[in-house]
């Protein structure tokens, strides 16, 4: 092989690189993200569970299922600057529930958004 048909090769193989390497970055940060939500969203639906449990025992006391729930939600290492929870309770045989409203950042942009809506709510009857 001549000298002048390897750098012809080497000019290919760096093009088909700036062609792919856009597409597997992507397509690397949509699976990360794809997992940061999944994550977020466990640890919501822990938090919501842990508030509602506390709502059930104390239906009147909605400030201490919040305060359980955010906790529950910081214990596990969510960011809770975006984070909104919402409790609700009635009498005894009512169902007690927590929903909690997260906005949680992409590391992407694929979807032209900047956040996506992950919201997880949990019901427990009052005894």
């Amino acid at each position: 092989m001549s000298l002048h048909h390897l750098r012809r090769e080497n000019g290919q193989s760096f093009a088909e690189l700036a062609i792919i390497l856009p597409l597997l970055v992507l397509l690397t940060l949509g699976v990360l993200d794809l997992g940061r939500g999944v994550s977020a969203y466990i640890m919501l639906t822990n938090g919501a569970r842990e508030g509602a449990r506390w709502l059930s025992i104390h239906p009147t006391d909605t400030n201490g299922a919040r305060q359980r729930a955010m906790a529950e939600i910081e214990r596990l290492g969510a960011d809770n600057t975006n984070t909104t929870i919402t409790a609700s309770s009635g009498g005894s045989g009512q169902l007690a529930t927590v929903t909690i409203d997260h906005a949680l950042p992409f590391l992407s942009g694929l979807l032209g958004s900047s956040a996506i809506n992950i919201r997880a709510a949990v019901s427990m009857p009052i005894f």
